[in-house]
């Protein structure tokens, strides 16, 4: 039985050469787009109407026409049964093209099909053509009146069709196609088709002359005839039609071959990627992307097969290429969260040294599960990016690690690296009504939040003598590293981030003029709590929820509030701080607010409603590994991995931080409590 399948990528093709498209998914023919060539060998056609400058002719016979679809040969037919045609098209006033040039604009179109006339007839597809009055249509015109110009193609998009594997090669019959422009060309391959004579019934070769074919008034619907009547339509009407069929067709097929080739190639680069990555022969590729194998459904298979060579690998956990190498049987318990991310890590960072792949490293060490994450996760740019459950783990120890995410903002996914939030500025108005009375007025003034990923890069030296076993210590101090470092650059850049082109905008910058206020500068105990209260009134007087209010200040900070006594010498706040709260909100300190500042002796403090703070976050950390860079532990001094028996792990997350109302922040500068 013939198979029906439903095209769903479709493509543009050109007469006897391959396609320029794809084949997103299995079974799937992705070349919906052709054009038939035809030939009507014969005499003069008489049908010529010189005063309507039009004439009849034979689109498609729906004859057998070899086709390639990029390594696979068929053979199509078009179904003629006025079911399986989509003819509206053609109908409302599809272009005549010059040999299907969808590229010179309008310069290529020679004329339009007469609205109304085509239409399945003695199993074939006619129609009336028209010409237009300019000079390529004039001499189009004048060829075909002389019979030097015979023979038409039909550029069609196919939305359904079935295969027959029982012929060599196997046959497609489109059961579901849409003709969209009729060219003149001057090679064809339908030997059937062409201008019409006006004694032909049928688009039979010229010597089989039968009765005349119809004349076909515009309007009237496909498949009516009327005989004995002139063809009279207005030729602004068909250049317009023409110009604008023209301008829809173009930008159609174009959008339609991009998307097409740019699907194709990505599934045959990601297929070739992760053979090489996995080791497996060049032929597991190859056959893969002739038999249009879909890329989720061969990862799963090559997965299965490098499983194959890794249960037939030698035991001995012995490698000649590296010989400092010892495996340790794999994990001997259960995971802790981060432990996982860890292994990953450290796979890819052992294999430079090792003079190994990461999948090499990974089956040494027996770690199947890191062995099938690294197959599914090279990156674009050669580097890894940790599986998505494993990521989330480092994430969720990043929260209690960085001062900012254990406040609690709102966290938001950025798959796309940017994303678009409304600000509602100032308050809706709620209120009660009477009956029949309208709902009251606010004055709502809105804006607009927008966050763009911005690059975070952390690098983590790593010992080598930690990459030599598979032990699960190692995999701990790794994860504890990579979180601490991603927590200390998170802290810096949300809380005082600059907010440049390539950094975050952090809550120091976020908020508004009118909420950041100088410290006394000559202090006392009195002064300092005044200028905390003027903090908590500049979020309240701007109608801040203060649903989540949290206070960020420095070590110095937090000390001299902890040691501060009433007037009788009890501890003013000592009980409450012992329990994170400071003034009845919970407070975060931290060394990513500096205690230097301007003379080298002022801090900040910072009040923060946290419901309203975001951080959009790219899902997913990007990993690579050098045992050659160099570092700057401390800004300054410059550290060569190689010389300290060191590899560096670099480690890219992505995301960006926002205020959706602006004024949910407020500043304290000069702060030199405590000094």
């Amino acid at each position: 039985m013939p198979k029906t399948v439903e095209t769903q990528a479709p493509a543009a093709s050109a007469e006897g050469a391959n396609p320029a498209a794809g084949s997103p998914a299995s079974h799937e023919r992705a070349i919906s787009i052709f054009v038939r060539r035809s030939n009507d060998a014969g005499l003069i056609p008489s049908s010529v109407n010189e005063a309507e400058r039009t004439t009849d002719l034979v689109i498609s016979t729906g004859a057998p026409v070899a086709r390639s679809d990029w390594d696979d040969d068929y053979i199509e037919t078009l179904s003629m049964d006025p079911q399986n045609i989509r003819v509206d098209r053609l109908n409302r006033g599809a272009p005549l093209l010059d040999a299907h040039d969808r590229y010179s604009g309008t310069r290529a179109v020679l004329g339009a099909i007469v609205p109304g006339s085509a239409r399945v007839e003695g199993g074939q597809l006619v129609g009336t053509a028209k010409f237009s009055r300019s000079v390529d249509g004039d001499r189009a015109f004048q060829d075909v009146k002389d019979g030097v110009l015979r023979h038409v193609s039909v550029g069609y998009l196919t939305h359904k069709f079935e295969v027959d594997n029982s012929t060599t090669p196997p046959t497609h019959r489109a059961t579901d196609w849409e003709p969209h422009e009729v060219s003149i060309v001057p090679i064809p391959a339908d030997p059937q088709a062409g201008f019409r004579a006006a004694d032909h019934n049928r688009a039979a070769p010229p010597s089989s002359k039968e009765s005349t074919m119809p004349n076909v008034t515009p309007g009237a619907q496909p498949g009516q005839e009327n005989r004995g009547t002139d063809v009279v339509v207005d030729q602004r009407d068909v250049d317009a039609a023409v110009a604008a069929a023209t301008r829809r067709a173009d930008q159609a097929l174009d959008e339609r071959v991009n998307a097409a080739l740019e699907a194709e190639q990505t599934r045959r680069d990601a297929i070739e990627n992760t053979v090489r990555s996995l080791g497996l022969p060049a032929e597991f590729a190859t056959t893969h992307i002739r038999n249009k194998t879909s890329l989720n459904d061969f990862r799963a298979l090559a997965i299965e097969e490098a499983a194959k060579f890794q249960r037939a690998a030698p035991t001995d956990g012995h490698n000649p290429h590296a010989s400092p190498f010892v495996a340790r049987g794999g994990i001997a318990r259960d995971p802790e969260p981060g432990e996982r991310a860890a292994r990953f890590v450290r796979t890819i960072a052992a294999a430079p040294r090792l003079k190994m792949s990461p999948m090499d490293v990974a089956r040494h060490w027996k770690d199947e599960m890191t062995a099938r994450a690294l197959s599914a996760s090279i990156g674009a740019s050669g580097g890894f990016m940790i599986p998505q459950d494993m990521a989330n783990e480092v994430i969720d120890l990043l929260r209690p690690r960085s001062v900012v995410r254990s406040a609690g903002p709102r966290i938001v996914d950025m798959p796309t690296g940017n994303i678009t939030f409304p600000r509602l500025n100032s308050g809706a108005v709620a209120g009660y009504v009477g009956e029949n009375a309208p709902a009251p007025n606010g004055d709502e003034a809105f804006g607009q939040v927008r966050m763009t990923a911005r690059k975070l890069m952390a690098r983590v030296p790593i010992s080598n003598d930690l990459l030599r076993f598979a032990s699960p210590n190692a995999d701990a101090l790794v994860r504890d590293d990579m979180v601490k470092s991603l927590a200390i650059a998170e802290d810096r850049a949300f809380l005082r981030g600059a907010g440049t082109a390539f950094t975050p905008k952090g809550l120091r910058n976020l908020a508004l003029p009118g909420n950041i206020f100088a410290s006394v500068a000559v202090y006392s105990d009195a002064t300092s709590l005044a200028d905390m209260t003027k903090l908590v009134t500049a979020l309240e007087s701007n109608n801040v929820l203060m649903t989540k209010p949290v206070w960020f200040f420095s070590g110095r900070t937090k000390n001299y509030f902890y040691d501060l006594r009433d007037q009788v010498g009890g501890f003013l706040y000592r009980a409450e701080m012992d329990r994170g709260m400071f003034r009845g909100f919970p407070y975060k300190w931290t060394q990513s607010i500096p205690q230097n500042l301007v003379d080298g002796t002022q801090s900040e403090v910072m009040l923060v409603d946290m419901d309203e703070f975001m951080i959009g976050e790219v899902p997913g950390l990007m990993i690579d590994a050098s045992t050659e860079a160099t570092y700057t532990p401390d800004g300054t001094t410059l550290v060569s991995a190689f010389d300290n028996d060191q590899t560096v792990i670099r480690i890219i997350e992505e995301h960006d931080c926002a205020l959706r109302h602006d004024a949910a922040a407020a500043v304290l500068t000069g702060v030199k409590w405590g000094t």
